[in-house]
């Protein structure tokens, strides 16, 4: 995959399940039509690549992040 601009990237640290799968293509969608790229774990389909390493990547290569962590407890 071609490395995205910083300046545009925007990381989703939301929850995954399909319950929210609804949620999350509105953020994919809003996110894209202000001109920005939405990035998140999904992106990647290495499963050798270690999950931890995936999050400090895609952390790192994006200027903001939208973060949802309405259902921590």
């Amino acid at each position: 995959m071609a490395r995205m601009r910083y300046d545009v990237s925007i990381f989703l640290n939301v929850p995954f399940d399909e319950a929210y799968k609804p949620i999350f293509e509105a953020l994919i969608f809003a996110v894209h039509d202000c001109g920005f790229v939405a990035r998140s774990t999904l992106e990647s389909e290495d499963a050798t690549e270690v999950r931890i390493q995936k999050l400090y990547q895609l952390i790192a290569e994006s200027k903001y992040g939208i973060h949802d962590i309405s259902r921590t407890v």
